[in-house]
């Protein structure tokens, strides 16, 4: 099955991180968190889906080079949250635990939104990525990221067709229902 790979397009809200806008490109330039405060947060929309996908078979995000700037062995807690557009309401929320050597991380593979409901391009083009400080005890700063990006996974071929009103003529086949 085909993959694509969705990135950040806007910083929609950013609590701390130090040139958030770092994490559209894998380029090896991080962004950067540096306050001990729990709960701040680094959320943005992502790029949209092309033309020509007609089933998603699953999302998952991933996460380059993410790691602690430290000198010894230490922790560090994020949680990264997939969120319905503007709404905030959390599709999925995975914590991650991550030390100073550089993490390339993926999350769980979510293939429904919730129980019996398949993604679609519309939902997938409303999601947004937030990941979230979590301050531990352990937990040592500055934390450094280098990517975030949403990976979906899908079909080319035909969908179901949806026919609101109307025939459709058959010339040859079958038609099973």
């Amino acid at each position: 099955m085909p993959q694509v790979n969705l990135v950040p397009d806007a910083i929609i809200a950013n609590n701390g991180w130090a040139n958030p806008e770092n994490i559209f490109t894998t380029n090896n330039i991080h962004t950067t968190y540096s306050e001990v405060v729990e709960g701040n947060t680094l959320k943005f929309s992502l790029s949209n889906l092309g033309s020509g996908i007609s089933l998603i078979n699953s999302i998952r995000v991933g996460l380059n080079s993410l790691f602690i700037t430290s000198k010894t062995s230490t922790t560090g807690y994020i949680n990264v949250q997939i969120l319905r557009g503007s709404e905030d309401e959390i599709y999925y929320s995975e914590d991650v635990v991550f030390n100073q050597n550089p993490l390339n991380y993926l999350q769980t593979t979510r293939s429904e939104v919730t129980s019996g409901v398949k993604w679609t391009q519309s939902l997938v083009n409303g999601i947004q990525i937030q990941i979230r400080v979590n301050n531990e005890e352990t937990t040592t700063f500055p934390i450094n990221l280098d990517q975030v990006y949403l990976v979906v996974d899908y079909s080319t071929g035909e969908g179901p067709i949806e026919l609101t009103s109307g025939f459709i003529e058959l010339t040859s086949g079958k038609v099973i229902i």
